[in-house]
């Protein structure tokens, strides 16, 4: 069988690809697997090192042609082992067929993060990325790449909870925990990323002003969110509009 044993980056080919496999989010973390693509081509994945792969990547066939990774469609859940500084809040939940059928009664209950907390908890995430990114920084997740599918994700989120909650744009508790989260993760990252933890307000004010004028992150946000969102999705300069705006809040002038 033929073997896929490199991988290219998305963005560092060119080569139009002989075919694509379609993986989802766990076969997109391997060293070794027999893989089928879409129009029935067969190989085996014999990477060196158990590899993450993203959507765009390309495999590397023994005979130098590529095959297209495309990250499937699904729903991800991302759990956080950090314990809440704020009071959880109580939301009701029904089924997503009774919601679509309109006849949710929200039976239900679960205890979720209060909004300010994911805010300035997507912030601490997205900056700190993006920090990285400016720096070079390289870890085997790709940490602050422009590929990073976290960068697109929040600021989509944060671009959305803006746009349904303005208030928390200039909410000055909102920006004293934004800033917190901000040394807590400096803090929690260091090792990974030390000249975050040297600096993390210069840092994550330096993120913010690259982030809102790059055209590479635009280009991405528009590709990735394509695939990630139904519906309307903010255009990257309106969300990151709201994101800049939002430092006012945990770095305001003089502080």
């Amino acid at each position: 069988m033929i073997r896929a044993t490199q991988v290219r980056p998305q963005h560092r080919w060119t080569q139009a690809p002989a075919d694509s496999v379609v993986l989802d989010f766990d076969d997109r973390h391997r060293r070794r697997m027999a893989m089928r693509c879409t129009r029935g081509l067969e190989f085996l994945l014999d990477l060196e090192n158990a590899t993450v792969l993203r959507g765009g990547d390309a495999l590397v066939l023994d005979d130098n042609r590529l095959i297209e990774v495309v990250a499937a469609p699904e729903l991800l859940i991302e759990i956080s082992a950090r314990p809440p500084i704020l009071a959880p809040v109580i939301c009701g939940y029904d089924t997503i067929v009774n919601e679509m059928l309109g006849r949710a009664e929200r039976t239900g209950t679960i205890a979720c993060l209060n909004i300010r907390e994911t805010t300035a908890g997507k912030n601490a995430a997205l900056l700190r990325r993006w920090s990285a990114r400016l720096r070079g920084t390289d870890r085997a997740f790709e940490l602050g790449n422009v590929r990073d599918e976290d960068i697109v994700r929040h600021i989509y989120d944060l671009g959305r909870i803006f746009e349904q909650f303005p208030q928390e744009l200039v909410d000055a508790e909102v920006g004293q925990l934004a800033r917190q989260m901000l040394l807590q993760d400096a803090e929690e990252f260091g090792s990974q990323d030390p000249g975050f933890k040297e600096a993390p307000i210069e840092r994550a004010l330096d993120a913010v002003n690259d982030l809102v004028k790059s055209a590479e992150a635009k280009l991405w946000y528009e590709r990735f969110s394509a695939a990630m969102v139904y519906g309307a999705i903010p255009a990257f300069d309106e969300s990151m509009g709201r994101i800049l705006k939002f430092a006012d809040a945990w770095a305001p002038a003089g502080a």
